[in-house]
């Protein structure tokens, strides 16, 4: 343990309970980092919806071990929130979250030594402020899809850029995206995302078939994620329809604003039998479903990371992957097979191929632990830290 204080700054967090999961990645990444650090200041900021919103409804200020978490209430207009002539450029200026998290800081009295932002809005871009202010060194992990951070470049608004270049140290978390990173500061680094190996670990697969009344002889494929246009499940749909087996099933767990698309789709190509959308999950039932699999499948268009494949990797499941900027780092032949993103033809032939190729479910399961276990991911981070705040 050393002598410092790590304050992060999230758009999200998951409130003391567990109701609201907000940023979970983050959560498991403390329970280790709060360790290394005498204290960990979290903070938060939530739109005030009068407790509308799960978050607003539940987020509420808490302390656990050495971490304290402070939620104080917000006004911005959300990114994913269609508003008629706002558009998301306008939206960065109407935004008092910077104010908020001073008034946090200034309210509590709070001091730190060191400060990781997540997101570059608002998070990287309060922590330039704040760096400003105190005079602590900054680093920022840019976990925002390739599609989002693509979206944010072309804005080229002065908050945005500001984040980039004042920061002591920027993070991402795959390798291809370095290169555009350097073009705003040269100091980049690769953190990848980990996984808990407590919640997601090898189980017996006809006993978790059991538990979810699946066929024993099926051949069973299974996603997650929230269900967009940009996860690619309208892929793995069509993709489903050039399989002559009626053994094989797919599953796709979720919920979203593209739920009923996905639906029709199904319809359309005449799969109800084959293809089912079943509700959100928990991690248990997560872990459940993953284990039962033959193939868990991430056909995601637009990925940074994908925190589920390494986690259905870590049950031991090989994992089919689209070559988003996120997988191509850590699928390889080992795990499963990439296909290329949005392609019907090769996600078919890859799922041929993965359910006839004989996996070594403990060299998955070594790989995933030995490399995406948050024990050891936590460690690259507390590595940063080190050297962040040695050079300050």
């Amino acid at each position: 343990m050393i002598n410092k204080t790590l304050l992060l700054l999230a758009p999200d967090y998951p409130s003391e309970h567990g109701e609201f999961n907000g940023c979970n990645a983050l959560k498991n990444q403390i329970a280790y980092s709060k360790d290394f650090f005498k204290k960990v200041i979290v903070i938060a900021p939530v739109l005030f919806t009068y407790g509308l919103t799960p978050q607003d409804k539940f987020c509420k200020d808490h302390s656990y071990s050495n971490v304290d978490v402070y939620f104080p209430r917000c006004f911005f207009f959300p990114r994913i929130v269609k508003v008629p002539f706002i558009t998301n450029y306008m939206k960065i200026s109407i935004d008092n979250r910077l104010e908020v998290t001073l008034g946090t800081i200034k309210k509590y009295n709070i001091s730190f030594d060191l400060i990781h932002a997540r997101f570059t809005y608002p998070s990287g871009y309060i922590a330039s402020e704040l760096k400003k202010q105190y005079n602590v060194p900054v680093i920022f992990t840019i976990h925002e899809d390739s599609g989002w951070f693509e979206e944010e470049r072309l804005m080229n608004h002065p908050r945005l850029v500001q984040a980039w270049t004042s920061a002591d140290m920027l993070t991402r978390e795959n390798k291809t995206e370095l290169s555009i990173l350097k073009q705003y500061n040269q100091n980049v680094r690769c953190a990848t995302a980990g996984y808990d190996s407590l919640v997601f670990y090898p189980m017996n697969k006809m006993l978790c078939r059991d538990t979810l009344s699946l066929g024993e002889d099926d051949k069973v494929l299974f996603t997650f994620g929230f269900l967009d246009e940009r996860k690619g499940f309208q892929d793995l749909i069509n993709a489903v329809s050039y399989l002559s087996s009626h053994d094989i099933k797919c599953y796709i767990a979720g919920d979203g604003s593209y739920k009923q698309t996905l639906q029709n789709l199904i319809e359309y190509l005449r799969l109800k039998d084959r293809v089912f959308l079943i509700d959100k999950l928990d991690d248990e039932k997560v872990r459940l479903w993953i284990n039962a699999a033959d193939l868990f499948v991430f056909p995601s268009l637009k990925e940074s990371f994908g925190i589920i494949q390494i986690e259905a990797l870590g049950c031991g499941t090989p994992v089919i992957a689209s070559d988003n900027v996120g997988s191509i780092d850590i699928i390889n032949d080992t795990c499963g097979y990439l296909f290329k993103t949005g392609n019907h033809y090769d996600i078919f032939f890859k799922i041929i191929n993965g359910l006839a190729k004989y996996w070594k479910k403990e060299r998955i399961v070594e790989y995933a632990e030995s490399v995406y276990s948050w024990k050891v991911v936590s460690k690259q981070y507390d590595d940063l830290y080190m050297e962040l705040l040695n050079d300050s």
